[in-house]
């Protein structure tokens, strides 16, 4: 039996960018079978309802995620990939509502291996992809341009061996305006190594919508009558 356990923290994108009131969409694909999971909304926070699944041979656990408020979007997943290698696809997603002004991205993969049998261990991209992670907004889909991760392994050694995977990051890249896009996604597809090997990956991404300078003389002509009427 193959095994997955997976969370997504999801909170408000700062005071120049904010969630709209919708419902978060979650969905992992394992071996090319799409399943769902429950996603919560609070006080403006969308997440993963943490809870045990059983999809086909694989049992997907979903974790509670972070709660601290940021201008991001988490996830976390835990695979052990019994029998032969499997092909896992997570896709998370969030609703969005930005303001106008240009923007910069950032995103970043870690994680570590467990090699079961003594036999090596690893993760590579799969589907076609050249990253195992994909950040982009939709409406319609744009990739953000700050794909991450790439393949990594350890050959034979001690059964139980634990390895790091990355860290892995890439930004700030600036971009344009994104107030028409709806939705954040981000997407993560690997081939596991199969043989009980354990593979734990997180990842991150985030858009700040950069304040237009006007905006930010008004702040400063402001702070400065305010000090004068002081």
């Amino acid at each position: 039996m193959k095994i997955a356990r997976g969370f997504c923290g999801i909170a408000v994108l700062s005071t120049f960018a904010g969630i709209a009131s919708a419902d978060a969409v979650a969905t992992v694909l394992i071996d090319g079978q799409s399943y769902e999971m429950a996603a919560f909304c609070e006080d403006g926070r969308y997440g993963l309802v943490p809870a045990v699944y059983t999809f086909g041979d694989t049992v997907v656990e979903a974790l509670p995620g972070p709660r601290d408020a940021s201008a991001a979007m988490t996830y976390g997943i835990a695979v052990t990939d019994f029998g032969a290698p499997s092909a896992f696809s997570f896709s998370f997603s969030m609703p969005i509502t930005l303001d106008p002004g240009p923007t910069i991205a950032n995103a970043s993969l870690v994680g570590g291996m467990t090699d079961f049998t003594g036999n090596g261990v690893g993760v590579s991209t799969t589907g076609g992809f050249l990253t195992l992670q994909r950040s982009y907004v939709a409406g319609p889909s744009t990739n953000l341009g700050v794909d991450v991760g790439g393949n990594q392994s350890y050959g034979a050694g001690t059964a139980g061996s634990l390895y790091t995977y990355g860290p892995v990051a890439s930004g700030p890249v600036a971009g344009g305006d994104l107030s028409g896009f709806t939705t954040l996604n981000m997407d993560l597809d690997f081939l596991a190594s199969g043989g009980g090997d354990v593979i734990v990956l997180t990842g991150f991404t985030e858009i700040t919508v950069i304040p237009a300078p006007a905006s930010l003389a008004l702040l400063g002509v402001s702070g400065l009558l305010a000090r004068r009427r002081r």
